[in-house]
């Protein structure tokens, strides 16, 4: 997302998304460097801007740009002023309870909100990733992309959402 380019948003009009999850996981520039060890909180905040002046001038609904943050020891004290400022900006925002990667990750002490009984993933038929390297995957928790269906660069999201490796874990 960082190194977000022109062509890049033109696809996002031309692929027709509807919805685009920026998972921002904090508010304040130092809690972005923490979390994501990188310093492109203002860089991140300039495309998202980008894509709305995009959608202004094509007269456009889509896509819907949606930031949100995990709830985390880390950023539970910019939870509040995360939510308000996205909602007042954008419209909307998305507080999201900590994911463990299926446990490639620890779990965190801040509020735990997994459920007791895992069960198979019920938005594998509604929900389609795009990772920053161009391949797409079924399910968001696939943050090293082991479930690839195809590559957004080079197919339509059509031909993703048809792809047999896709249509086999809807089964």
């Amino acid at each position: 997302w960082v190194a977000c380019t022109c062509w890049l948003r033109c696809r996002l009009f031309e692929q027709r998304v509807e919805i685009v999850e920026v998972q921002l996981d904090a508010h304040s520039a130092d809690a972005y460097r923490l979390v994501h060890g990188l310093d492109h909180l203002e860089r991140v905040h300039t495309n998202i801007q980008r894509i709305q002046e995009l959608r202004r001038a094509r007269l456009s609904p889509e896509p819907i740009v949606v930031p949100s943050l995990t709830r985390a020891a880390t950023t539970l004290g910019e939870l509040e002023a995360f939510y308000d400022h996205w909602v007042s900006t954008l419209g909307t925002a998305v507080v999201r309870p900590l994911r463990t990667f299926g446990g490639l990750i620890g779990s965190d002490s801040a509020i735990p909100l997994t459920a007791p009984v895992r069960t198979p993933c019920r938005r594998l038929e509604d929900r389609l990733v795009l990772l920053a390297d161009g391949r797409a995957t079924a399910c968001n928790e696939d943050v090293t992309g082991s479930l690839v269906c195809g590559d957004w660069r080079s197919a339509s999201l059509a031909t993703l959402w048809e792809s047999a490796q896709l249509l086999a874990l809807c089964e």
